[in-house]
């Protein structure tokens, strides 16, 4: 693995904050001031394509990037692109084990709410 890409792993698995590219490039230059924009965007889709972290995709917003753990949801504002976890225990891949007595080898969930801040703006 180059260092590039290393880094660029590591800022994912130690944020909780589900970066965009620009906020890991953002990162990034802290560690390795001559990284690239292109780099950056050229390892996380290669990460993402390898399984070791997942990509986000947002309706009108830039794709967030996130570390890679089972039973892992999201919460996703339609309005401003928040993006929140849902707690382990409320996990549907849980759920689906509990009652299908079966574990899914995979699957994506993101749910789509209206964050209190959007609605206190309406």
């Amino acid at each position: 693995m180059t260092r590039q890409r290393q880094l660029i792993l590591d800022i994912i698995n130690s944020s909780y904050s589900h970066l965009t590219a620009e906020g890991v490039y953002t990162e990034a230059r802290k560690t390795m001031p001559k990284i690239s924009l292109g780099t950056v965007y050229r390892n996380l889709g290669l990460l993402a394509q390898n399984g070791e972290i997942r990509r986000i995709v947002l309706e009108n917003q830039p794709d967030r990037f996130d570390r890679c753990f089972p039973g892992h949801d999201h919460i996703v504002c339609p309005d401003c692109g928040a993006v929140r976890d849902i707690p382990p225990e409320l996990s549907m891949a849980r759920t689906i084990e509990r009652k299908l007595k079966m574990k899914p080898d995979s699957y994506e969930l993101t749910v789509k709410i209206v964050c209190d801040e959007c609605k206190d703006k309406k």
